[in-house]
């Protein structure tokens, strides 16, 4: 163990590594009877030009300390100083977040110290690295890369290796998201293809719904996966109470609204690398007033991506004919969306959504069938 050569009390919301090893077995403990996903994110430091301007290392410390400390949830994560690194335990999100915190810090200390200062990053994630502190901390040293702006290659300075970059790592999650969802959807498809296609149909619409209301590109992302998954919980449902022509009895309708907990909890769960989907998916059946289902939320605890999920949902539903119903008309389907607006989902959402439908190149696109192509949302 190097010896610490920085005064821990001076920089900010540090903890000692004791109690940071403690937290981090506490978490694990957490992660084997909830099944709740975490990641380890060690960030180092190289100061390039020491004679020129001055800076110390305690002072980059410090700095990027106090950073850390203004973008961290207080409530559930925490960081500590040891051996001239920072390890921080990022207990919520997913790998969007751990993402977004590393981009966040690294753009804030070279907005701070331009070419001076060298940031180095590495994670590691809970359970999918490892269950125990000293090999997860050990991973996320073992990842850990430094961003040269000047160079645009990776450096093997200082003391290791650099074995991965940020793009790399990324690009490795993509890769193994793209493999399991599509595992996944071959599994819908294998159940009942009417649903594959309209999880497809219900992607394509989302994203279309979400790019017309302006959301970033990340979200965009989000939908796309959660839409092609919101369904996936049918699959544990029996064949013939999922296609009865007749009128549904109160037990298997009961059963029916169980599907987003079944595809939340019990099918999708076991997946680390889903698990900041699972929200979405959960509430797509719930509605503002309450009156939806699995758990009757209302008003701001229904996510937008649910609501946007839901609404394209219900209009591929009413536009084909099932076996206990006929399909909707265009005055059917205006009628539904105008008397909802406000009561089952967002009053603007359902304003710019009817606006799509109503414009007969929007609604082609809209309506167009085929296989949702997800690779481009995963470039």
């Amino acid at each position: 163990m190097i010896e610490e050569q920085i005064d821990l009390s001076l920089l900010h919301g540090v903890i000692d590594k004791d109690k940071f090893v403690s937290l981090v077995d506490f978490q694990a403990e957490n992660y084997k009877s909830k099944n709740t996903i975490f990641y380890i994110v060690a960030i180092d430091f190289k100061i390039k030009k020491y004679k020129e301007n001055q800076i110390t290392r305690e002072n980059v410390a410090k700095y990027i300390s106090a950073v850390i400390h203004a973008t961290v949830n207080p409530m559930r994560d925490s960081y500590t100083y040891c051996n001239d690194k920072f390890l921080v335990l990022l207990t919520g999100g997913g790998v969007n977040a751990v993402q977004s915190f590393m981009k966040k810090i690294d753009d804030t200390v070279e907005n701070k110290f331009r070419d001076d200062v060298e940031v180095a990053f590495g994670q590691a994630q809970c359970p999918q690295d490892s269950t125990n502190c000293k090999d997860l901390v050990q991973y996320s040293l073992n990842t850990r890369t430094i961003k040269s702006e000047l160079s645009g290659i990776q450096s093997k300075a200082w003391g290791y290796e650099v074995s991965k970059s940020l793009k790399t790592i990324e690009s490795n999650m993509k890769s193994q998201l793209f493999n399991e969802l599509t595992t996944l959807v071959k599994l819908i498809d294998g159940y009942d293809s009417y649903l594959s296609n309209h999880s497809q149909k219900v992607a394509q619409g989302s994203v279309i719904l979400a790019q017309e209301i302006g959301l970033e590109d990340k979200e965009i992302e989000k939908i796309a996966i959660a839409s092609l998954l919101h369904d996936i919980g049918y699959i544990a449902i029996a064949k013939e109470v999922y296609n009865k022509k007749g009128n549904l009895s109160q037990e298997e309708w009961n059963i029916i609204r169980l599907h987003p907990l079944i595809a939340s909890e019990h099918i999708l769960k076991p997946y680390p690398i889903f698990q900041e989907y699972l929200p979405i998916i959960t509430n797509h059946h719930e509605f503002l007033d309450g009156s939806g289902y699995p758990k009757g939320k209302k008003g701001y605890d229904v996510p937008i991506e649910s609501q946007i999920i839901s609404i394209v949902d219900t209009y591929r539903a009413i536009c084909v004919d099932r076996p206990y119903r006929k399909a909707f008309d265009t005055d059917e389907i205006f009628d539904l969306y105008i008397r909802s607006a406000g009561i089952k989902w967002d009053k603007n959402l359902i304003t710019i959504f009817t606006a799509v439908i109503a414009d007969v190149e929007m609604k082609e696109k809209f309506d167009a069938s085929g296989d949702f192509d997800l690779k481009k949302f995963l470039k």
